[in-house]
């Protein structure tokens, strides 16, 4: 019987991938998570297709400061069909590194690409153990059931009040449903619905933090406060009872996301379906695809959400506890309740 990190790889590889006999794989992943890449590259193997396999360290220093182009060569003349980022994030990486790596992968090579940031073991072990039917189930429900809304309103315990607009016409939603079509990017594990929204108003309370905040302070004991008007923050804050490294933290959120035009910008809005997790862990990773809210702010995968806008920049913030309604042609409906579906999406 193989290891749960195995079967991990072997989701990942055959159910959310699907790779096929002409595929070409290529797997990028780093000193830190070569363990990761090891076991994902063993899937492959048994499928005898042409396997590619780069570790970042051997092209660029971390944190990289731009895409070497001995990889992007590399990559290039290997052709791939289907690519995996198994790596960590950097801080600075995201803009100089992934971002123009990922948009090569997707858009001149057309690859299904994997997106596997900050993977860790447990992750592997947690979040791609899941039934992937069930998932994709899951996930088809809830995009059907808000893909025409017009607003939809987060609330939960700890003081979140979102009111959130969209443009149903115009900007679409994108099923990360576990099974990842050529020319998209998905995040491993699976399991959200998201869409780029017109505008929002009200408090967003911030359990788990996006890019590489997530590796540094996991699960935050005392919350940051998001307040957004317009579509765009205008405060962040934290209980003033709070220690000085949550107050520095805000700070530090606070100068991320006014670095690049934009970055303050309500750029995406998701709910996460991967059914069966059991609580946060501190991996964006896995924890923005755990049942419930999340919002980012900043790049709006215009390519995929039909948004006008873009940004350099893109962090998430997960909510948690959340129920959230949705009104669609003027009647309001309830998605799920105190962080739980309503039954009728589960079936």
């Amino acid at each position: 019987m193989q290891s749960k990190l195995q079967q991990g790889a072997f989701n990942a590889i055959n159910k959310c991938l699907e790779v096929s006999p002409t595929d070409r794989v290529v797997i990028i992943t780093d000193l830190e998570s070569k363990h990761i890449g090891d076991a994902l590259k063993l899937e492959v193997e048994k499928l005898s297709v042409e396997l590619a396999y780069f570790t970042i360290e051997d092209f660029v220093s971390r944190p990289a400061k731009e895409l070497p182009q001995q990889l992007v060569a590399a990559i290039k003349n290997f052709a791939p069909t289907v690519s995996i980022y198994a790596a960590d994030g950097k801080e600075g990486e995201l803009p100089t590194f992934r971002r123009p790596l990922t948009r090569m992968l997707m858009r001149e090579l057309n690859c299904k690409h994997a997106h596997m940031i900050g993977i860790t073991t447990a992750l592997m072990e947690d979040g791609l153990n899941q039934d992937y039917d069930q998932i994709y189930k899951v996930t088809h429900n809830v995009a059907s059931a808000v893909k025409d809304a017009t607003k939809i309103t987060v609330t939960c315990p700890y003081g979140t009040n979102l009111v959130t607009h969209f443009d149903p016409t115009n900007l679409k939603w994108v099923l990360d449903d576990g099974k990842i079509p050529y020319g998209h990017m998905h995040n491993l594990p699976s399991g959200e619905v998201y869409t780029s929204p017109v505008t929002s108003n009200g408090t967003y309370v911030a359990w788990v933090l996006g890019d590489h905040f997530a590796s540094k302070v996991g699960v935050l004991e005392h919350p940051l406060t998001v307040v957004i008007v317009d579509g765009y923050i205008t405060n962040v804050s934290v209980d003033s009872a709070a220690p000085a490294f949550y107050q520095d933290l805000v700070q530090e959120f606070t100068d991320y996301i006014s670095e690049y035009e934009n970055g303050k910008r309500l750029g995406e809005f998701g709910i996460g379906t991967l059914v069966g997790l059991t609580g946060f862990v501190g991996n964006l990773l896995q924890d923005e695809k755990f049942p419930g809210s999340h919002i980012a702010f900043g790049h709006p995968y215009p390519h995929e959400t039909g948004q006008t806008w873009d940004s350099e920049s893109h962090i998430d913030i997960i909510a948690k506890d959340v129920t959230i309604t949705f009104e669609v042609n003027g009647e309001i409906q309830t998605l799920m309740r105190n962080g739980v579906f309503e039954s009728k999406y589960l079936n």
